[in-house]
């Protein structure tokens, strides 16, 4: 996306549950953009330690977080 703007455009967009797991040591411009689009409506989010790489990093967090929200 070249802005905020554009990236908040298209998470308005969005028709489906959005689940955004932020974390908590990510780079600071990239935890900004995670944070103003996890206050969009029908958005959920969870904060986790980790960067942006926390999907490697904690795999299994991740997954506990993101699995029941799949299946809901």
């Amino acid at each position: 996306m070249a802005n905020r703007d554009e990236f908040l455009k298209v998470g308005r967009s969005l028709t489906i549950p959005t689940l955004v797991v932020i974390g908590e040591q990510s780079p600071p411009q990239s935890k900004a953009e995670m944070e103003a689009l996890a206050t969009l409506p029908n958005t959920q989010s969870v904060r986790l330690p980790g960067t942006l790489g926390m999907h490697e990093e904690e795999a299994s967090e991740v997954a506990a977080i993101v699995l029941p929200f799949l299946r809901a």
